[in-house]
């Protein structure tokens, strides 16, 4: 049996999530909106000191703090050390919270191998990861592709898309949710913040941390993005229980849609209010007739393919696969495709390990095998090799991994006791 990388995700989680959602070893902490949930950080409440200046990994100055609302991490540009000129700046998101940087950098790994190089224009490039070290006050960091900013303040400061660049845009974060989707992914917090865009209009990704597969357990949440389906009492008080399906972040899908095209947050009167955000959606009569009303002013052929994302009845919305083949993508000029995000970025200053996917050795880049499709596979084979090449064939350890390995061939990740005896393995051999 072939393992998606969804299903890899779930098992390589940083914590259990799936197994109770009031069992966490992480405590949840809200952002300044109060409106989503994370790993928060223990032993530091709040920033105490700037990193300007400071050199991480021997290759990147951080050169300016950039402010944002979430207290679980703080955003720095950059430049390479090699970049004199500094025209091709970089972000260096970092947080005490290692275990979520660990968590969105595995995440990012394994979309990013699984996917044609096209479609990694999507998604903002991962150039290094960042350890914590006394350079770092014990941080942890990811060094990323730079953007101009997200798309909701895009969105604030130019106003709603219009004409063919709302087709565009509609279309490119359509096209994203969808590669996710084709892993066998949900992401529960698909909303307009975790997209960026880029100086030449192009729209990517950022933040996957959110990533959970398919029917699994629910992982993390926002507020503004969760769908009606929710149990709205539990919002912000805890994560429940629940598993999600892809109809789950259609409806973020079209939450973020809506906003480009209408220019505003379908929340945008109580963002950072939870009692007002509660109060539409648990009144589904009064948010159908409120997504009505503020799509009202939309192109028709636009409006209809938000509002198939936003059908209250999660069996009812729209897969990605059906919204891309509707008349207002398909009806267009040859001159106009655009089959990506954008044209790819510079990316100067990353490690040539990720300056050339399409002929890096993936052993190297991840532990995610195309051929077998799934981390743990890969990892013990080579713990395996690696075995026998030191200490000869026919241990007893060998024996057991070889055991491990043909299991996983015929049952997959779908037997608990296999998963965590694999987990165990990988844990020792660290």
């Amino acid at each position: 049996m072939r393992v998606s990388i969804a299903a890899v995700i779930g098992l390589f989680s940083i914590t259990n999530l799936s197994v109770s959602g009031l069992s966490l070893n992480h405590i949840f902490r809200s952002t300044r909106q109060g409106t989503a949930l994370g790993y928060a950080n223990e032993r530091m409440p709040h920033l105490e000191k700037s990193l300007v200046g400071q050199i991480v990994n021997n290759r990147y100055r951080l050169s300016n703090e950039i402010q944002v609302a979430s207290p679980k991490c703080e955003i720095y540009e950059a430049f390479h050390l090699d970049d004199v000129t500094r025209k091709h700046p970089v972000i260096v998101k970092m947080s005490y919270a290692t275990e979520a940087i660990d968590l969105e950098h595995r995440n990012f790994m394994a979309v990013s191998d699984n996917i044609s190089r096209d479609k990694r224009d999507l998604f903002v490039q991962i150039y290094d990861k960042v350890k914590p070290s006394h350079g770092t006050l014990g941080k942890s960091a990811i060094v990323m592709e730079k953007g101009e900013d997200n798309l909701r303040f895009i969105i604030g400061r130019n106003g709603a898309y219009r004409g063919e660049s709302l087709r565009k845009g509609m279309e490119t974060v359509i096209k994203t949710v969808n590669v996710l989707h084709e892993l066998d992914m949900v992401w529960t917090e698909t909303k307009a913040e975790n997209f960026v865009v880029q100086k030449n209009g192009s729209i990517k990704a950022i933040d996957l941390e959110s990533l959970t597969g398919n029917r699994d357990f629910l992982k993390m949440y926002t507020a503004e993005a969760v769908p009606p389906e929710f149990p709205v009492s539990e919002i912000n008080k805890c994560l429940p229980p629940m598993r999600v399906e892809k109809s789950f972040d259609m409806w973020g899908l079209g939450m973020t849609l809506l906003e480009m095209a209408t220019g505003k947050p379908f929340f945008a009167d109580g963002l950072t209010d939870l009692e007002y955000i509660k109060s539409r959606l648990g009144n589904h009569r009064l948010l159908a007739k409120e997504i009505d009303t503020k799509l009202l002013s939309v192109d028709p052929k636009a409006r209809s393919v938000i509002k198939k994302c936003l059908a209250i009845d999660p069996r009812k919305r729209s897969s990605c696969r059906e919204l891309l083949q509707d008349s207002y993508f398909m009806a267009r000029s040859p001159g106009n495709q655009q089959g990506q995000a954008g044209s790819p970025s510079s990316n100067f200053g990353a490690p040539e390990s990720r300056r050339r996917p399409e002929t890096h050795s993936r052993q190297q880049r991840s532990t995610v095998s195309q051929d077998t499709n799934t981390v743990a596979h890969s990892t013990l084979k080579k713990i395996l090799e690696q075995s026998i090449r030191e200490h000869g064939a026919n241990s007893t350890f060998q024996e057991r991994l070889k055991t491990v390995l043909q299991s996983i061939n015929i049952v997959g990740f779908q037997q608990p006791k296999l998963a965590n005896a694999m987990l165990r393995i990988l844990d020792r051999m660290r």
